[in-house]
């Protein structure tokens, strides 16, 4: 088994990007497919993926084999070196500088399969461990050699993420940690394909789902064999009491805080018109408490100069609970859109006799509710592939503790950072931790296991499959296996030979010998199927990971605008690793939100819980939800 330090110490941590448009090239016919070419002189760098050399290579051979592709081994104008990167491992492939007019003479050479101009992507942004039930550890990050530094001021550039993603596979690490948001089809996004050959040889790879939401469809990183995470928040709270005039105290919350509460109460100023606070005349603010949008934040210096005796941030009404915490002066409180709605309506009110104060608490465990999706944490379906659900699962991503040596943090060499790259590192953690357990296990009975074993009540839109329960995740009973061979007969059916060509690059699979497999017979452990009056079958196939006698019985517990039936209804279990598959014929009615069914087992402390949503055209069955029995909300 391996050594738990030796897996934390294997993980290849990058951070997130921008997207912009992608040209591409595929070698059918020799047709050029590039988009918004307008120079072709101007030398550009693109990941080129060919056919492996027609003979067993060594590194310098492959790297021979790739220079035959090229029209020489230097460009023309400076006389660098063409080949940026040479790549074995996330695929045959290298990183080149070639002018558009010198691709097109290179997409026409045998064993070219397909080529991308590079992108630049760009740079996003402890009480988790106790919040998810661990204990303390030993941090050994510090004792390891491994890390690929793939970014720099400028932001990550693909071919320098496809060589960390090379060099990690050649090192052997077990889990690959990626807060870089891929935004593009799979099939038209380098990173994404270097992501399958880490999957296909046994890697867990767990990304960030990105930090556009709450709107709907805007999840990055939907590739079936990734584990898309998005950000919740956690017990923690920095407290600041605002105690109002009227008796009544709201809930804020500061980074930093004095130790004492104000002395006295001061006068309350709001103003519709002037939300984003741009008072101009100074002695409107002078002695008072000034209440400004949180989003027109840029004022709040000149104001606290000008004599204010504090500032109160509230978000708007989409924001939610969610209070992302910047590093402000102590005089300045962030309050919630509800919080903020009360305060606003006392200030509007009661005109010039509205007055408050703050009161500092410090920091505060164990408040509710928690977890709770953050607001800006990406939302699916998945706008490429709305079959497959992502996000897959919920992790703390909210006002996260973090080390930052080289910042000037009002609160020393640590910072308060938000956003769903926060939240990867912890489901990677979690990945390790199964894998230090169970070192044979795939990485999409490790997913699964992260899906099947967590809790909540949110739109599975915006946690997946909820939130991480790691001690559940551990041991989850049962497990959705998936394959290369799975996800190979999934990308025929989506996309055909020019798919698996361009994802799987293995010359033993082909469409016409493989089961075409449509997204909803993928085994995942979500399921989602058309919302029809017409009956519509799924199966799903498990493996037994928990004692070797065990049984599930399946009761349904449905809303009467939907019929379920699994058969069999009982699955029984003899050995460990036994896999045993059963089908569920799905057929509605009407949409409707009501949870769903339960399949529970007796001899085993689990309950599979089934919960429903609807959407206009499909419901989402989310399958195995290890909440212990008796806790299910």
């Amino acid at each position: 088994m391996a050594s738990l330090a030796n897996l934390l110490a294997s993980l290849l941590l990058i951070a997130i990007f921008s997207p912009t448009p992608i040209l591409c090239y595929l070698n059918q016919a020799s047709v050029r497919v590039q988009q918004g070419a307008t120079n072709t002189s101007a030398y550009h760098t693109y990941i080129v993926l060919v056919e492996p050399p027609p003979f067993n290579a060594d590194e310098d051979m492959y790297h021979h084999w790739y220079e035959s592709f090229l029209p020489s081994s230097r460009d023309g104008d400076l006389g660098k070196a063409r080949l940026v990167h040479s790549y074995t491992k996330v695929f045959s492939g290298f990183a080149t500088m070639l002018t558009d007019g010198e691709l097109d003479v290179v997409a026409k050479k045998p064993g070219f399969v397909w080529a991308f101009k590079e992108k630049t992507r760009y740079l996003m942004t402890t009480r988790t461990p106790k919040f998810l039930g661990l204990r303390n550890g030993t941090g050994f990050w510090r004792d390891a050699s491994y890390g690929k530094g793939v970014c720099n001021s400028v932001g990550c550039y693909d071919s320098d993420i496809l060589a960390g993603l090379d060099a990690a596979i050649k090192d052997g690490v077990d889990v690959l940690s990626i807060s870089i948001g891929l935004d593009d089809k799979f099939d038209k996004d380098p990173i994404a394909i270097g992501l399958f050959s880490a999957m296909s040889k046994g890697i867990v790879v767990v990304c960030s789902g990105g930090n556009e939401g709450p709107e709907p469809h805007s999840i990055k990183n939907d590739a079936p064999w990734l584990i898309t995470v998005v950000a919740g928040s956690v017990d923690r709270s920095f407290d600041v009491g605002v105690n109002l005039g009227n008796g009544m105290s709201l809930h804020g919350e500061a980074l930093n805080q004095v130790a004492k509460p104000m002395s006295k109460m001061y006068p309350l100023l709001y103003s519709e018109a002037q939300r984003d606070c741009n008072y101009m005349v100074n002695h409107a603010v002078a002695q008072k408490i000034v209440v400004c949008d949180s989003e027109a934040p840029w004022f709040v210096d000149s104001i606290l100069q000008a004599g204010a005796a504090g500032v109160v941030l509230d978000n708007k009404a989409s924001d939610g609970y969610t209070v992302s915490l910047d590093d402000d002066n102590s005089g300045v409180v962030q309050m919630s859109a509800r919080d903020g709605a009360v305060l606003r309506a006392y200030a509007a009110s009661s005109s010039r006799s509205a007055r408050a104060s703050f009161s500092y608490h410090k920091t505060f465990l164990g408040y509710r509710p928690a977890p709770v999706v953050a607001s800006f944490s990406s939302r699916g379906p998945s706008k490429h592939f709305p079959g497959v659900l992502k996000p897959d699962i919920l992790a703390p991503g909210l006002n996260i503790l973090a080390a930052c040596p080289w910042t000037e943090s009002k609160i020393g060499p640590f910072n308060i950072l938000s956003g769903t790259s926060m939240a990867a590192p912890h489901i990677s953690g979690v990945a390790a931790l199964i894998k230090s357990l169970h070192p044979d296990w795939s990485p999409a009975a490790v997913k699964s296991a992260d899906d099947d074993c967590k809790h909540g009540k949110a739109d599975a839109y915006a946690m997946g499959a909820g939130h991480v329960n790691p001690t559940r995740a551990a041991d989850p009973g049962l497990v959705y296996d998936l394959g290369v061979t799975d996800y190979a007969g999934y990308i025929c059916w989506l996309l055909g030979d020019r798919g698996l060509t361009t994802i799987v690059r293995n010359k033993s699979l082909t469409c016409a010998k493989l089961p075409k497999v449509r997204d909803v017979e993928l085994n995942y452990p979500t399921i989602t199927v058309p919302l029809k009056p017409t009956a519509f079958m799924v199966n799903r196939t498990v493996t037994n990971v928990g004692p070797p006698s065990l049984t599930y019985v399946a009761k349904l517990d449905m809303p009467k605008s939907l019929t379920v039936r699994v058969t069999p209804n009982k699955l029984v279990f003899s050995k460990a690793r036994e896999k045993k598959s059963s089908s569920g014929q799905f057929r509605a009615v009407q949409p409707d939100h009501t949870p769903g069914s339960q399949l529970s087992d007796d001899y085993y402390d689990i309950l599979l819980y089934i919960p429903l949503i609807d959407s206009p055209t499909t419901i989402l069955v989310l399958l195995y939800d290890c909440t212990g029995p008796g806790t299910l909300r």
